[in-house]
């Protein structure tokens, strides 16, 4: 099924370059290193562009959880575009996972949230939630961090094109939860699953298998205090 899909995008988004359609595909397989051969294919195609920089950053960070490489792409990326918002995104949260808090904030703060398209307001929000949540002190930090990633979500509801981000800062929100303890309901980690098997976006799909893998193993059933509804984000309704 996901060949198929990913071939789709590619004929709708009217892909002319070869290894940027080839990543897509195999991108929507869960390829994650033959996608990165084909990304740096494209980026020695297309030196002048910023996107196979960002791409190849994502699945790095996510997918991979290398931060690292992650970093290395993004800086021969900056040199390319300097102003891109996206990567100096994508820098602040690989910097935020690897405990370089300071440098993280710098990006951060030098961030303008002033006329920038909704995607940047929702990714901005939510590494800024990401942020508090691993520098958090006391439960005021955590309640802010909660907000941030709150703000994001409901603004990626209101642009529907924007869904899948909103599910990715979700499932992202809900790991720090869990890193903090937070344990879920029994329908919460149900609903968790129905959102994995019906998701064909990779990177929702990918966190959102991740959470359920952690959240089935917690032994206690607490309620969670977050500000959202998993069937609000696309997660069918359970009887449980």
């Amino acid at each position: 099924e996901a060949q198929p899909e990913a071939e789709k995008i590619v004929r709708l988004a009217n892909v002319k370059v070869p290894f940027e359609a080839e990543a897509l595909v195999l991108y929507y397989a869960h390829q994650w290193d033959k996608c990165l051969e084909q990304l740096k294919y494209w980026q020695a195609d297309q030196p002048f562009s910023g996107r196979p920089y960002i791409f190849q950053s994502y699945v790095f960070a996510v997918m991979k959880e290398n931060h690292e490489a992650a970093l290395k792409v993004l800086r021969e990326g900056m040199i390319v575009d300097p102003t891109d918002s996206t990567m100096t995104n994508n820098m602040a949260f690989s910097l935020i996972n690897l405990g370089r808090y300071d440098e993280a904030l710098a990006i951060l703060n030098g961030v303008t949230t002033n006329d920038v398209p909704v995607d940047v307001q929702i990714a901005n929000s939510a590494t800024r939630g990401f942020f508090k949540y691993r520098t958090a002190k006391t439960i005021k930090d955590v309640e802010e961090a909660r907000e941030l990633y709150t703000k994001a979500i409901t603004l990626a509801r209101k642009h529907p094109v924007q869904k899948n981000r909103g599910q990715i800062a979700a499932m992202f929100q809900l790991l720090e939860e869990l890193r903090l303890g937070v344990s879920l309901q029994d329908n919460e980690v149900a609903a968790i699953k129905k959102l994995a098997e019906k998701s064909l976006d990779p990177g929702v799909n990918f966190l959102v298998r991740k959470v359920h893998s952690i959240a089935s193993t917690k032994s206690a059933k607490v309620p969670t205090s977050l500000e959202f509804d998993l069937h609000q984000l696309g997660a069918p309704k359970t009887d449980l």
